[in-house]
């Protein structure tokens, strides 16, 4: 009968490690995702600060552009407006690439927090496994 209940308590513990190696196998699994899309968040983010850069680089240009053409009125007025709407699409686009920028940074932030998060309940369970391990050893 004691025989039997060690059996059992082995068999029962067999089962707890066999699940938990699983479980643990699931969440390097499931971080070895999370960081690859971290990476592609991060060169998502690298695109767009070098985009943002390639604009800020253009609306320089046109910023220059407005100051060599004012020299003729008539040309300059026209230049002027022509120069204004390039310039507004340039801080559209600017925008538009602050706001991609910082929803990636943020995506980023969350994806490291769920990394973090996975990384402690791996400790976890590895702890839990050893523990397990010892245990099986004892008998």
């Amino acid at each position: 009968s004691q025989l039997q209940d060690v059996q059992e308590l082995l068999q029962e513990e067999t089962r707890q490690k066999l699940s938990l190696n699983t479980r643990l196998r699931q969440l390097e699994d499931e971080q070895n995702n999370l960081k690859e899309q971290l990476e592609e968040e991060e060169e998502a983010k690298k695109n767009v600060e070098r985009q943002l850069q390639s604009v800020q680089a253009q609306l320089a240009d046109v910023k220059k552009k407005v100051e060599q053409d004012a020299g003729s009125l008539e040309s300059a007025e026209e230049g002027k407006k022509r120069l204004q709407r390039d310039l507004e699409s340039t801080n559209q686009r600017l925008e538009e690439k602050c706001a991609a920028f910082d929803k990636l940074d943020k995506t980023k932030t969350r994806l490291q927090q769920e990394l973090d998060d996975l990384l402690v309940d791996q400790d976890h369970l590895r702890q839990i496994v050893s523990n397990l391990e010892k245990k099986q050893k004892k008998f």
